[in-house]
């Protein structure tokens, strides 16, 4: 596994947005520090463009982690780096064996943290918290308790990013939590300028 997911900023892109505007706002991306990139399982969509995964690569292959979400059968044909899963799978072995190379391992929480412990033994290499506010990208998700953060945070060793309805402007209520990042879709994708947005972002990280 040569990558590994580092602290800062996470984008998850969405597939069903227009290919054209994705890969716009990826190039204005290409020099700055993500700590990862992650193409959502979308449900509204049935497959995912392939010519749209071959230009991410192009463009961050050789700098940033690539996580695809959940179709960890795309390991064997693209060169993702990784993947984040919603829930742990029930026969995760299986799948490593089948993938056969180490790879990034991702899992999504929310305020149960039994998980935590299976997801260590599991050899897990992150954990996300989702949601930290209501969002329409992750309406799916409850919101998660600070409380549950920070204990969070005192059980394990693994980075723990927050995602979920995070703007520059909410960042400021992040600040009595112990995280090494947070992950955004639509907040800088769908910006009018990504890479003025994620600049944004990561000044208001660092004021805390």
């Amino acid at each position: 596994m040569s990558k590994k997911i580092c602290s800062g900023i996470y984008i998850v892109i969405d597939p069903a947005q227009k290919k054209e505007e994705i890969i716009k706002q990826l190039f204005k991306l290409k020099r700055e520090s993500i700590a990862a990139l992650q193409i959502w399982d979308n449900p509204d969509i049935d497959t995912i463009d392939e010519e749209l995964l071959n230009k991410i690569f192009q463009i961050f292959k050789n700098k940033t982690p690539i996580l695809i979400n959940n179709k960890w059968k795309l390991l064997k044909k693209f060169e993702f780096d990784g993947v984040h899963f919603d829930e742990i799978p029930k026969e995760l072995d299986k799948i490593v064996s089948k993938i056969g190379h180490d790879f990034i391992k991702g899992i999504t929480l929310n305020n149960d943290l039994k998980i935590v412990e299976k997801a260590e033994k599991l050899n897990f290499d992150y954990l996300s918290f989702c949601a930290l506010f209501p969002s329409k990208t992750v309406d799916n998700c409850e919101i998660v308790n600070p409380e549950t953060i920070q204990e969070c945070s005192k059980i394990t060793s693994m980075p723990i990013f927050l995602s979920g309805g995070i703007t520059p402007n909410k960042i400021h209520q992040l600040k009595d939590l112990s995280f090494q990042g947070i992950a955004v879709v639509s907040g800088i994708m769908k910006a009018k300028d990504s890479k003025k947005k994620f600049k944004k972002y990561k000044f208001e990280l660092n004021k805390l």
